[in-house]
């Protein structure tokens, strides 16, 4: 996916989303599956992410076979080519359950790109319904406020949801 910068004064993402998620499927969970009374198959591991970690989540889904349960949380589901790439891409594993939260103002941003995030949201809930073995395996949950409202309840809806 490119590079690209969101804010006039920010630096352009440096595109490690890759490198991060090679480092916990190679390194942290087999090193916490050794060491702790863990299930590793990928029905019991879940990723969770919130912001660009909810973007770099789903990212998983088509590079990982580890991670069964995902969750964005107000991901960065805006990123340039991201919608392109999921349209033409299918996740590793069909049988996943997914998990997207989004709140209703985070359309209202000045950003015109952040501000795409309802449409991005909605067309990746649409593109995965599909590609996924059972649409009941998605959901999106809208929330009231903004990107940074009720984020430690979010987690905790997305943990529940997955956990069912």
């Amino acid at each position: 996916m490119a590079f690209q910068k969101v804010f006039k004064k920010s630096e352009d993402f440096s595109g490690n989303a890759l490198k991060y998620l090679e480092i916990l499927e190679n390194t942290i969970k087999p090193y916490i599956d050794e060491n702790y009374r863990t299930n590793p198959a990928p029905h019991n591991t879940s990723l969770i992410g919130y912001s660009l970690g909810g973007l770099a989540s789903l990212y998983a889904i088509y590079n990982f076979k580890s991670f069964g349960k995902i969750a964005s949380i107000s991901g960065s589901l805006w990123y340039e080519n991201w919608i392109n790439f999921i349209t033409s891409n299918s996740p590793i594993n069909p049988s996943l359950k997914i998990y997207l939260s989004l709140g209703k103002d985070e359309e209202k941003s000045k950003n015109p790109r952040i501000r795409s995030v309802s449409t991005c949201t909605n067309e990746t809930l649409s593109i995965l319904q599909h590609k996924l073995i059972s649409e009941n395996n998605i959901t999106l949950e809208w929330n009231e406020g903004g990107h940074f409202k009720d984020v430690e309840e979010r987690f905790e809806k997305a943990i529940l949801w997955l956990m069912k």
